[in-house]
């Protein structure tokens, strides 16, 4: 296992990347952004990059970020690392960035996808919104929906251009490559 120290503020983040091949590998294609110019994360805990796309289309995985969709790396737009809690056991927080660093936020798991949902203020724990605060974006996380959960550091609404996760869409696409892909990290807090 290849461990990378990151900086962010006074804090060291370690992003943990594992040899290529099978379920778990890293991304062949990813090149994951800078963390340390990517707003405030205020502590040193490992992230470990579960998912990726550059373009073409959103977060094709289908299992509402649960985690549960297999390996999947096509080399060159999509990737999922496999079962998150294979590679990542226990985890409970997620950070979506932009792979410009402009945008991200910082969620436990339960806020994303614990509950079904609709336009509700879900707790954040950070976000290029409020990096310095905790705050509560309204999201969804819709029983039925194919497209959820969605993500933003703001509230969600359809006219919104500041979009971090969606699922199984093919809308807004330059919103994904002109922020040099996004990102999906999951840890155990």
């Amino acid at each position: 296992m290849k461990i990378t120290p990151v900086f962010i503020a006074a804090s060291i983040l370690t992003l943990k990347h594992v040899s290529a091949g099978v379920a778990g590998d890293a991304c062949s294609w990813c090149n994951p952004p800078d963390l340390a110019t990517c707003g405030t994360v205020s502590d040193p805990y490992d992230w470990t990059l579960v998912r990726a796309i550059s373009g073409g289309n959103w977060f094709p995985n289908g299992d509402h970020l649960a985690g549960t969709a297999g390996y999947t790396d096509n080399g060159a737009s999509s990737y999922n690392i496999g079962n998150f809690e294979t590679f990542v056991p226990g985890y409970n927080q997620f950070l979506f960035i932009s792979g410009n660093c402009v945008d991200w936020a910082l969620s436990s798991v339960d806020a994303v996808n614990g509950e079904h949902y609709a336009n509700q203020p879900r707790n954040v724990c950070g976000s290029s919104a409020s990096p310095t605060a905790k705050s509560t974006p309204l999201w969804y996380n819709r029983d039925g929906s194919v497209h959820d959960p969605l993500v933003t550091p703001v509230n969600w609404d359809a006219s919104t251009n500041i979009r971090l996760y969606v699922e199984a869409w093919t809308g807004e696409l330059g919103s994904i490559t002109s922020r040099n892909g996004l990102y999906v990290f999951a840890r155990n807090a």
